[in-house]
């Protein structure tokens, strides 16, 4: 099933403005238990932004295209 890369855009930019603040904090001070802290409160945001550059290089693939 391919997803509109539309979606993915919009997907991506939604998680990101949930991650806004914890990733200013972490920019300003890094630690170990911040960086858990964003993570294990904010799964679904934090799995999408993981996980993107896999999801935009399975959308650009064809099925068709004969390359795995």
């Amino acid at each position: 099933m391919r997803i509109p890369s539309a979606l993915f855009w919009v997907l991506l930019v939604l998680a990101l403005f949930e991650l806004r603040s914890e990733i200013l904090l972490l920019i300003q001070n890094f630690t170990w238990t911040g960086l858990f802290y964003a993570i294990g409160h904010h799964k679904l945001a934090s799995m999408i932004v993981l996980l993107s550059p896999w999801w935009l290089f399975a959308a650009g693939r064809s099925p068709r295209s004969g390359h795995f």
